[in-house]
């Protein structure tokens, strides 16, 4: 998948504040099932929201209580269908975006961004 640069809404790898997979994975039962992953770059937070986000504060405090990175210094989130993700930029800008539909080789998402 692309990176994607929250800030100019565009895709690109060298500004980018996220790298976007589509990972699949298997279940207890023993099933493929699909997540997008989203990993965070150039010091951006993001969080998979627990319930509904509707505002700039809302969302900004959801990615600002992004979980601690791994051993290797990345942090992986994962977010199935209809899942909502909140970035913070190292530049301020806010995003809430919504994860519509993913295949292989895409990912839809439907996005809000609040300029600081």
């Amino acid at each position: 998948m692309e990176d994607t640069d929250v800030d100019s809404t565009s895709l690109t790898g060298d500004d980018a504040e996220i790298d976007i997979h589509v990972a699949y994975i298997v279940d207890e039962d023993d099933r493929n099932n699909a997540q997008v992953d989203f990993v965070p770059m150039n010091d951006a937070k993001l969080n998979v929201a627990s319930g509904q986000v509707s505002s700039r504060a809302e969302c900004e405090a959801v990615a600002q209580a992004m979980p601690a990175h791994d051993g290797n210094g990345r942090q992986m989130i994962g977010a199935r269908k209809d899942d909502i993700v909140c970035v913070r930029t190292a530049n301020g800008t806010v995003a809430r975006l919504q994860v519509i539909k993913f295949g292989e080789d895409t990912v839809t998402l439907d996005a809000t961004v609040w300029r600081r």
